[in-house]
């Protein structure tokens, strides 16, 4: 008997809660209002049943015997006039439902006689079952039974003719009515003597566990917020009664006083159900708490979040619409997707997508004109449902969106908020499945929508700023083509200056060797003797002449490497043998300067294919600015091999390089500040580390520098051993 008690308590709270919070939610609604009135029927029935198991006295347990049998009369009732007008079938069977009516009065009314229940007796486990009286079987085979048929087999037609949405969602309410209707039945047995318990009742709550299925998944009536709502109000009306229960216990085990359980539940329930309704205060926590234990996210919503990330990088409307298909596609099954927007209020309506063709700009234009007064989702669907309980101004509008809606093959249309003009369009077809969207998809949906919102606006502002830039480039190129004239003449001149330079170079560099033979034969007394002064003299000329070589040298390798004549001439070399050469032939130079120059390897032969002479000019570069540049100490050549690669380090002890001179070290004609000071007679170009990073590169390689004032500077070439 407890557990018959406890499950018609389960069964009372959860209709009752349900049926308030339908009229809380949409009390104008025929649908909404009626379903109300069946779970208050079977609120009435479950109270009835719970006190009735609860009783310790026999009149008890007859009166609340009788409470729930006006529960039973009231259920086939509102269950059948709920159905006819679920199924807009009010009208077409308004006579019938008189007769009902009248039935339903006669029976209430006569529930309190012995026609109906004669008394109580023990029956099985049950020590008050009741003893049915003469009119009872009218009632249970015509009024209960029949009706119940009778509502079923009306869904049962209907369920034939729907499609889609509604199809699985009246399979799925069948399913819970045949349920609960089998069930509901197994208590009538007992009352005619036949010994089977009424285990149905516990199976009674398949009822509305399917038809919650049915609202959570299929948005069956449009009443999930309806639902929620219910079950976070359960859960609180359970929370607190079995707060107020342990503190009533408490109490009375603190006090020593005697425990009247059914007074104390009856006190707590009412008292629970009166706290949930008037105070608000837990309704944040506790709606927290059902969404996370109850309401679960899928691995959908981490989805929605990712599309939600993509939408916003999208830079055009193409790229944004594209981004949508192909995630709703994978997500949801949407074949078709379709955006349509205006720029300002005043612009072209456009369309982009497969799902709306451009010919139906006009069709799609009314449609956003009808959204305008109230943008919210809408669902072709249920579209239907909703004409019936709007005002007539309104259903005129309805059915026009959903005329619109079905011309132009669309399941769902998402308004999106815009800030600077009418409300642009989301448009989605249906499903590839022939699915139906569920609760939970359209309310991802809807908060897409607001992100779709910004990603407009700002695809919208990246594509005006797109256009002004081409626009702003077309005024630049008109309003300077005389610059760009001026440009090219000037670099025509500039190809002129660079052609004389190389002219002028090959023209001054045979004069300049010639003089440079001569004079090394004076100077060595193939001419006769020359005394001391006349040595000195020569050897100046000598000196400047190399220089000036030097100069013609590198203004010829900087006009071939601009303009991309520097040739290469690949061969195979000792590597190692060149830099001992090179190191010798330089020796006497640094021995001028009181420094030494060493070669610091452990390889005693390296195989090269390179450009040997190319090589040469850029450890004679590196090497001769090392010299140059160092006042004390010395110079350091080492060489190392890695993997396919030779590394070529050039150390000195000079006076170094600053730290902001380094990013133009490399660049044409510079020279830094300090040397300029601290070695005034050093001389150069400045084009020797342009011209040695260039050839370096040429050839495969790369040069870094490391330096510290007054304490050194190493140059590392590193180059392949092989091309």
């Amino acid at each position: 008997m407890q557990s018959y008690a406890i499950i018609s308590f389960i069964n009372f709270i959860g209709a009752l809660l349900l049926g308030v919070t339908l009229l809380l939610y949409r009390f104008r609604s025929t649908q909404h209002r009626r379903l109300a009135y069946f779970n208050f029927s079977v609120a009435i029935w479950a109270f009835g049943y719970w006190q009735w198991q609860m009783a310790a006295d026999p009149s008890v347990a007859l009166f609340w015997i009788r409470v729930l049998t006006v529960g039973s009369v009231l259920i086939p009732t509102s269950f059948v006039i709920w159905i006819l007008t679920f199924l807009n079938e009010l009208n077409r069977f308004k006579n019938l439902v008189k007769i009902i009516i009248v039935q339903t009065i006669l029976f209430v009314l006569l529930t309190p006689t012995s026609l109906m229940i004669q008394g109580v007796e023990p029956r099985l486990l049950f020590p008050y079952w009741p003893v049915p009286g003469s009119v009872y079987i009218i009632f249970a085979l015509i009024h209960f039974f029949g009706l119940s048929s009778f509502g079923l087999i009306r869904i049962l037609i209907n369920s034939q003719k729907v499609t889609g949405i509604n199809r699985q969602r009246l399979r799925i309410v069948v399913a819970g009515l045949l349920i609960g209707q089998i069930c509901g039945l197994t208590n009538f047995p007992l009352w005619y003597n036949i010994p089977m318990e009424p285990i149905g009742n516990y199976l009674i709550i398949a009822y509305p566990l399917t038809i919650s299925y049915a609202m959570l998944k299929y948005r069956f009536m449009d009443t999930r917020v309806v639902l929620e709502e219910a079950i976070t109000r359960v859960v609180r009306t359970l929370l607190l009664l079995g707060l107020y229960l342990i503190l009533v216990a408490a109490y009375s085990m603190y006090f020593h006083e005697p425990i009247n359980l059914p007074g104390y539940i009856i006190t707590a329930t009412i008292a629970a159900i009166l706290t949930v309704f008037i105070n608000d205060n837990t309704n944040r926590p506790l709606h927290e708490f059902v969404d996370i234990h109850v309401f679960k996210k899928p691995p959908l919503s981490r989805q929605f979040k990712k599309l939600q990330e993509e939408i916003t990088q999208s830079l055009n409307i193409e790229g944004l619409c594209k981004t949508l298909t192909s995630n709703l596609k994978n997500m949801l099954y949407v074949e078709k997707v379709s955006i349509a927007y205006t720029e300002t209020e005043n612009s072209k309506l456009e369309i982009v997508g497969k799902l709306i063709k451009k010919s139906h700009r006009k069709e799609t234009k009314q449609l956003i004109d009808l959204l305008i007064k109230d943008p919210t989702i809408y669902i072709i669907d249920e579209l239907k449902e909703r004409v019936s309980d709007e005002s007539i101004e309104e259903r005129s509008r309805l059915s026009e969106i959903y005329n619109l809606l079905q011309k132009l093959n669309i399941a769902v249309c998402l308004p999106i908020p815009r800030k600077s003009s009418q409300p642009s369009l989301l448009l989605l077809s249906h499903k590839a499945n022939n699915g139906a969207y569920s609760t939970q998809e359209i309310d991802m949906l809807d908060t897409l929508r607001y992100h779709l919102s910004n990603a407009l606006e700002n695809v919208v502002l990246y594509e005006r700023e797109l256009q002004f830039n081409d626009e702003l480039k077309q005024r630049v190129e008109e309003a300077t083509k005389e610059l760009q004239d001026a440009y090219n003449k000037l670099k025509q001149v500039d190809k002129m200056k660079d052609y004389i330079i190389d002219i002028s170079s090959h023209e001054l560099r045979t004069p300049a060797s010639i003089i440079k033979s001569y004079l090394w034969l004076v100077m060595q007394g193939k001419k006769g003797p020359i005394n001391k002064e006349q040595a000195e003299a020569l050897d100046r000329a000598f000196q400047s002449n190399e220089r000036l070589l030097q100069i013609i040298n590198d203004m010829l390798d900087v006009s071939r490497i601009e303009d991309g004549r520097l040739q290469f001439d690949y061969t195979e070399f000792d590597l190692i043998e060149t830099v001992k050469d090179l190191v010798e032939e330089l020796e006497v130079k640094a021995k001028e300067k009181g420094l030494s120059l060493k070669l610091k390897t452990k390889l005693t032969k390296l195989t090269m294919y390179s450009d040997k002479d190319k090589l040469d000019e850029i450890l004679l570069n590196l090497i001769s600015n090392a010299i140059k540049y160092t006042q004390e100490g010395g110079v350091t050549v080492c060489v190392d091999q890695k993997d396919d690669s030779v590394i070529i380090k050039v150390k000195d002890t000079g006076i170094g390089i600053r730290k902001e001179d380094m990013p133009k070290l490399f660049t044409k004609f510079f020279r830094t500040e300090q040397t300029l000071v601290e070695i005034p007679t050093a001389g150069g170009t400045g084009l020797g580390l342009f011209i040695t990073k260039s050839i370096v590169e040429s050839l495969k390689g790369k040069i870094q520098v490391k330096s510290q004032v007054h304490k050194g500077t190493t140059f590392t070439v590193t180059l392949p051993i092989k091309e």
